[in-house]
């Protein structure tokens, strides 16, 4: 009897330079904007200082809303043979982009370095970025990629490899699994 195998990882997504710099700037003019609409609605009108006061709540309200989400992570869970990737928005929303079985829907699984991904992305339909890089990079032999083909589509979803993922993809599809060689362990 085969041992079960779960496996789950989560990868937060890199926003580089503008997702470090907008939440900021945006929180900087917004408190401006507020600052100074409040004192010309205080000074022109005089008592619509409570709409004015609920505008601006609903405005900081959009712009907290915005640099939430802006926060993106991906879960990978792999149990036995069934692969699923999950993109959670906000640390809140979760949305699955992918779901198939290693065995019967996955034609290839190996690194982006490999002489096989540039055939596959001609191929695909589409391609899901399970990767902390907002544009993948095919520079990177820890990003590997399934090519899967499910009811008539054909895709490729990336992710960070771990070695210890390596058994059960051997394990479901033998095959079409690129070889890889284990780092061996150590003695102390």
């Amino acid at each position: 009897m085969l041992n079960d195998y779960v496996y789950e990882t989560l990868v937060a997504r890199d926003n580089g330079k503008l997702g470090k710099i907008f939440p900021w700037v945006s929180y900087t003019a917004l408190t401006l904007f507020i600052i100074i609409f409040n004192i010309l609605t205080l000074v022109l009108f005089g008592n619509f200082i409570y709409i004015s006061g609920m505008i601006s709540f609903g405005i900081w309200y959009l712009v907290y809303r915005a640099n939430k989400n802006m926060h993106i992570e991906h879960e990978l869970s792999i149990c036995n043979d069934s692969v699923t990737m999950t993109k959670i928005i906000g640390q809140k929303k979760r949305k699955t982009r992918c779901e198939f079985s290693i065995r019967e829907d996955c034609q290839y699984i190996g690194p982006v370095t490999g002489d096989k991904f540039n055939d596959h992305l001609i191929e695909s339909d589409d391609i899901i970025n399970g990767t902390e890089y907002s544009p993948f990079t095919t520079e990177d032999p820890n990003v590997w990629y399934c090519f899967v083909s499910q009811m008539g589509m054909k895709y490729i979803m990336l992710f960070n490899f771990k070695p210890e993922m390596y058994n059960n993809f051997r394990r479901y599809n033998p095959r079409n699994t690129e070889p890889y060689v284990m780092p061996k362990e150590e003695e102390a």
